[in-house]
């Protein structure tokens, strides 16, 4: 029916449409993957964890680019962020005992409504070892973090480097729990693989995903998604602990922290 040069030119159309439908289908998911990060980050407090260099700032970076929205956080992320102290993160001077007791005070608000929060480093400021001179210290943290929606309807989301390394008090408050797996390096863009849970448990037994019905019921939603991020959205400072904790005045020259994330090293 075809001659030798039409049938070549099926084939090579067959094969151009082919990688159409690929590239569709990868820029699809990537769209839904923005999607549902955003729908997550709105809905509840997400603790996101990974160990060094896979990607969990840039997650962080990409989700605030995605929103575009003000936030407050320990680092600065963008224009939009406003830095604050964690320790500021209170319910006023109300403790457990006060609410046992009946006896809380009100206080003035201290942040903007709808606002999130974006803890950088979480197991550095707030680690697992140090829980019960935390719990005597900062006893309104974790009333903020549960109440927080109510009173100002936000969330907080934190990153470290294991899940396991965050106060007890916050790591198991957390409706949503990310695990940074790997970043690849395309160019102009980086590529973040991570894993969702939406169950304490098998996050911190980094349990892989599910194959049945019932294996779902008891371990919780389990997926793997990738996150396409361009580097043209990264504003923040990779190298943000050298100007807080040494003896410098100058920031990482914004170059530097390009042909960082391009090296794929200082990747929080």
């Amino acid at each position: 029916m075809y001659g030798g040069a039409g049938l070549v030119l099926l084939i090579l159309a067959a094969v151009f449409i082919g990688i159409l439908v690929r590239r569709h289908k990868t820029v699809r998911n990537f769209d839904k993957n923005d999607a549902w990060l955003i729908d997550e980050f709105r809905r509840c407090n997400v603790i996101v964890d990974g160990k060094k260099g896979t990607g969990k700032d840039l997650l962080f970076a990409h989700a605030i680019f995605l929103r575009g929205e003000p936030h407050y956080s320990n680092i600065v992320y963008n224009g939009l962020t406003t830095e604050i102290d964690i320790a500021d993160m209170t319910a006023g001077s109300n403790t457990y005992e006060q609410f046992i007791r009946g006896t809380t005070e009100k206080f003035s608000p201290a942040f903007n409504e709808g606002e999130d929060f974006y803890i950088s480093d979480g197991g550095i400021f707030l680690p697992s070892q140090y829980n019960s001179e935390l719990d005597k210290r900062y006893a309104g943290l974790p009333i903020f973090y549960a109440l927080q929606r109510q009173l100002y309807d936000s969330n907080t989301h934190l990153n470290l480097q294991s899940i396991g390394r965050l106060w007890i008090k916050l790591r198991e408050q957390a409706d949503s729990y990310i695990r940074a797996l790997r970043t690849r390096d395309y160019g102009d863009h980086l590529v973040v693989t991570v894993r969702t849970y939406d169950n304490y448990e098998s996050a911190s037994a980094n349990v892989l995903p599910q194959n049945t019905e019932q294996q779902r019921a008891r371990r919780g939603e389990i997926v793997e998604r990738r996150f396409r991020i361009y580097k043209r959205e990264l504003e923040y400072d990779t190298r943000h602990f050298r100007q807080k904790l040494m003896n410098v005045t100058e920031a990482a020259p914004f170059e530097e922290v390009i042909n960082n994330l391009m090296r794929g090293t200082n990747l929080l």
